[in-house]
């Protein structure tokens, strides 16, 4: 049988794609909604999540060993790009994918010769007909059926052997916890992309495995940010924790530095933080919030790496980071509290966390979910990625028509595209 190169299949991969169009779900969101009503004053369901993703979990048993690539979009582009696989006969590859929760649609691209590629697009409400009602994690086969005419070639045994999974999303905070804010959710808005590239389960790989981040600080409508915490949760299976990475030097761009904070505790989880947040304002109220004071983004990246050699316990670390579900960003303000999205709990580093939220003037938390109060308010949120947020003062109930239906119903199907439709002149361009 015929090899082929990797990278130079993976440089013809757009040559011969099957376009199919994307399916326009026709769903009306201009039903009309008090746009006076605060956000702070809605009727919010206790178990409404304020999420817009949901995870899909792929399980391919491949016909030939190859190379598949999972996109969230029919474009097929790299920013739809959710995942890289290697994929092999009669063994399981399995990854879990993040996409919104609007999408019912999978686009799976495979080599069919050296040079051409296939797009099959996969419906998940055909293959999983339960997966919209139950809005959590969803698994889709992926056999030989899916993947008809697939090029055999040999995945390499190195870094390029590698599978990527690759989370992205905006993150829109309000500063004022534990008291309530604006709801414009622009104190802070950050777009980010986390891709991991773990080992397919060869121990040759481990040594290669890493976490690439970029972070683009958008908009800083508070006077409270001062940092962007970065964070891995875990489960029973195992965390990826400071032993697990390689000694990390700080990474400075475009004003922005990113630091590993308390080097020396191997058995915590590490946690980053990018510092420059205020900085970037320049002495002003706001950055980037206003229309009249548009300044450029500013973008950091960096890279975790395993330590030397890698391990296997390390190696199940880098998997469990590579889950949107225990990818943990937060924000820092100047009174050195944390503000994580709901049910993420503050990290070593923050331990005021109780005697905080008890001085609330305006709410009573839950004590059962952190960051959410007993009415279910949340001070975060993650969105889609280049997220058109509201400007300054504008609360979002007011930018954003189906926003409130959204909320109210608990996330109900016919408003999830709330974000697609922003009110002209409430929300930023740029």
């Amino acid at each position: 049988m015929m090899k082929v190169n990797y990278w130079v299949l993976y440089s013809l991969f757009g040559i011969a794609f099957t376009f199919t169009a994307c399916v326009n779900d026709g769903k009306d969101l201009s039903l009309p909604t008090d746009l006076e009503e605060k956000t702070a004053e809605l009727n919010i369901p206790a178990d409404f999540g304020w999420i817009v993703t949901r995870g899909v979990t792929l399980e391919v048993n491949a016909p030939e060993e190859s190379v598949l690539w999972v996109y969230a979009d029919a474009d097929c582009s790299e920013s739809s790009l959710k995942a890289k696989l290697s994929v092999f006969p009669e063994q399981v590859t399995r990854v879990t994918v993040d996409i919104p929760t609007a999408n019912n649609v999978l686009y799976l691209e495979y080599p069919i010769s050296a040079t051409e590629t296939k797009v099959v697009k996969v419906d998940l409400a055909e293959v999983i007909p339960s997966s919209r009602a139950a809005k959590e994690e969803t698994i889709l086969p992926v056999g030989e059926n899916m993947l008809y005419g697939m090029y055999h070639f040999e995945v390499g045994k190195d870094e390029k052997g590698l599978a990527v999974i690759i989370n992205s999303g905006t993150l829109v905070f309000e500063d004022s916890w534990p008291d309530l804010g604006d709801y414009d959710f622009n104190d802070l808005v950050a777009d980010y992309s986390i891709a991991t590239h773990v080992s397919t389960g060869n121990e040759a790989q481990y040594q290669n495995e890493r976490i690439d981040v970029s972070v683009t600080i958008r908009a800083i409508g508070g006077n409270l940010p001062s940092k962007l915490g970065l964070t891995f949760t875990g489960n029973i299976y195992g965390q990826l924790l400071q032993r697990h990475i390689a000694d990390f030097e700080d990474v400075t761009q475009n004003g922005l530095t990113v630091k590993l904070a308390d080097n020396d505790q191997g058995d915590v989880a590490p946690v980053f933080l990018i510092e420059g947040l205020k900085e970037l304002k320049n002495g002003k109220d706001f950055y980037n919030t206003e229309e009249h004071n548009v300044q450029k983004a500013a973008t950091v990246n960096f890279s975790i790496y395993t330590k030397k050699g890698g391990s296997a316990e390390a190696s199940t670390g880098f998997a469990q980071a590579s889950s949107v579900i225990n990818q943990d960003l937060f924000l820092v303000t100047t009174r050195n509290r944390e503000i994580h999205l709901r049910g993420y709990q503050p990290t070593s580093l923050y331990t005021a966390y109780t005697t905080d939220a008890a001085t609330s003037k305006d709410i009573v938390m839950n004590p059962d979910m952190a960051y959410s109060t007993d009415k279910n308010l949340v001070w975060g949120m993650k969105v889609i990625k280049d997220f058109q947020f509201p400007l300054e003062k504008v609360d979002i109930n007011k930018a954003y028509k189906g926003f409130k239906a959204w909320v109210e119903s608990s996330g109900d199907d016919f408003y999830e595209n709330w974000y697609k439709n922003p009110v002209t002149g409430q929300v930023a361009t740029w």
